[in-house]
């Protein structure tokens, strides 16, 4: 039992230590929105970019939002960093069924690349309880977790593929499937919450614009997990209902690494039995074998933890925004698509020009994400835009060599320089 409570805490400050570490790029826009919704409500339009203002903005992780909101203000990002770990935390308990730290460390080897404080964490869980619920006949239960769920983030429309997939064989969760279904259209958009949805999904272009869009690359950890299940997998025999949702959601995770973690918390029970199954054969439960295993686990949970620390990944461009923040634009900010969500948190009331809810909106003036592209590379569209927007300001990559030589021959200075950005000024 007690090491059970140190796997449990073990697995849950691995995850706080990787969240505080490297922060969602997207954080910034979730916690505004969050604050946003607090003071005003759910919003109707687009609230943060000065393009699309007019745009319908459906925000399917309005809930998650505001939690976020609120963790931030009661104990800063620490206290987001630990809830958002306890979930994560829950999800890898509860899809593992029964608690060793060899197979939690497994999964957490898997997902920790991939993983950061994001609403997607309660998708994992949702899975995670869907798959558990089905297996001890919550049945109704499950309807409230969808009306929920529906609220807190859009994957869970993977929770109900998954009651899709139960409901097959089991007759008696057809209506229960059809609750859940009817269940999530209690949001603040209805059935709208679909069409948000399925703009997403259903952009073949977003894979080549956005890299957790991108299809999957198998790295050592990574890797190592998508072996062992299939090890497992043949180990025990092919034909099996408990291996097509693992099998649907690694399609879906080699089209997009995104999916990759909740294939993950699908698949993990597989690997309990494959681990309850190997004890027996090699007879690890107490001895230097047991001893062994849990000294590899223990060193698959810190290899990825080092290497987060080491190099975090956070790319923001501080020091352009805290010169900003100190001399305001006097106009409008044109920004690089990674940095519209820390622009919306740190210079709030300030429209951004385009951020990470946006790579797949189109309106009558074509898609945002390609306007934005084009500004990059086409001179006359760039100037163009600037007239339309009133943009006075730059805050770009500074590899962005063909813009930032473009503005410069125009007259705008070149500021706050360094590796990583560069805020250009058009003069007055």
């Amino acid at each position: 039992m007690r090491m059970r409570y140190f796997s449990a805490a073990g697995l849950w400050l691995a995850f706080v230590t990787v969240f505080i570490w490297r922060m969602d790029p997207d954080f910034g826009w979730h916690l505004e929105a969050g604050r946003y919704i607090l003071g005003h409500g759910v919003p109707a339009r687009d609230i943060f970019s000065y393009t699309g203002a007019s745009f319908p903005w459906i925000d399917h992780e309005w809930l998650s939002d505001v939690l976020t909101a609120g963790l931030m203000w009661a104990g800063g990002f620490w206290l987001v960093a630990g809830a958002f770990a306890a979930v994560w935390t829950a999800a890898l308990l509860v899809a593992a069924r029964r608690i060793y730290w060899p197979v939690l460390a497994v999964g957490f080897a898997a997902v920790a690349s991939d993983v950061v404080a994001r609403p997607n964490a309660w998708s994992a869980l949702g899975v995670a309880l869907v798959i558990l619920g089905c297996a001890r006949g919550w049945r109704w239960r499950l309807v409230g977790l969808f009306a929920l769920w529906a609220n807190l983030h859009g994957g869970f429309v993977v929770g109900l593929l998954a009651l899709a997939i139960v409901a097959v064989r089991r007759r008696e969760y057809l209506l229960v499937f059809v609750g859940a279904v009817l269940a999530t259209l209690v949001n603040p958009y209805g059935w709208r919450v679909y069409a948000e949805i399925w703009r997403t999904l259903a952009d073949p272009a977003l894979h080549g614009r956005v890299g957790e869009w991108a299809p999957l690359q198998l790295g050592v950890l990574t890797g190592f997990y998508v072996v062992l299940v299939l090890f497992v997998v043949v180990a025990r025999g092919w034909r099996r209902w408990e291996y097509v949702l693992p099998a649907v959601l690694f399609g879906a995770a080699m089209n997009s690494l995104r999916h990759f973690p909740i294939f993950v918390v699908a698949s993990l029970g597989l690997l309990t039995k494959g681990y309850e199954d190997l004890t027996k054969v090699l007879n690890a439960k107490s001895g230097w074998r047991q001893y062994l295993l849990l000294s590899a686990a223990t060193g698959l949970v810190l290899a990825p933890v080092y290497k987060i620390v080491r190099h975090p990944g956070n790319d923001f461009p501080t020091i352009q925004v805290a010169a900003l923040r100190d001399k305001p634009c006097s106009g409008n900010t044109f920004n690089d698509f990674d940095f519209g969500g820390y622009l919306i948190w740190q210079l709030p009331g300030k429209g951004v020009y385009i951020d990470g809810r946006m790579p797949s909106w189109a309106d009558n003036g074509g898609n945002y994400f390609v306007r934005w592209q084009r500004v990059l590379d086409d001179p006359e569209y760039a100037d163009s835009e600037f007239a339309r927007y009133r943009v006075r300001c730059a805050l770009v990559y500074a590899k962005r060599t063909r813009l930032i030589g473009q503005l410069e021959a125009e007259g705008w200075k070149a500021s706050n320089r360094d590796s990583l950005a560069v805020l250009l000024r058009r003069p007055e």
